[in-house]
């Protein structure tokens, strides 16, 4: 009983821990794109 409530234990921990990162990454590629959309503006129009 014990090992099973470990086992699901090191599961949630490692979905969370993916959720995390796919979040950062998530928000990391959102950051990317306002920066290069602010870069775009910033740019005078040719």
């Amino acid at each position: 009983m014990e090992d099973k409530e470990e086992a699901k234990t090191v599961l949630i921990n490692a979905s969370l821990i993916k959720a995390r990162l796919e979040s950062f990454g998530g928000r990391f590629i959102v950051n990317t794109r306002l920066v290069k959309n602010k870069e775009d503006i910033l740019k005078p129009s040719a």
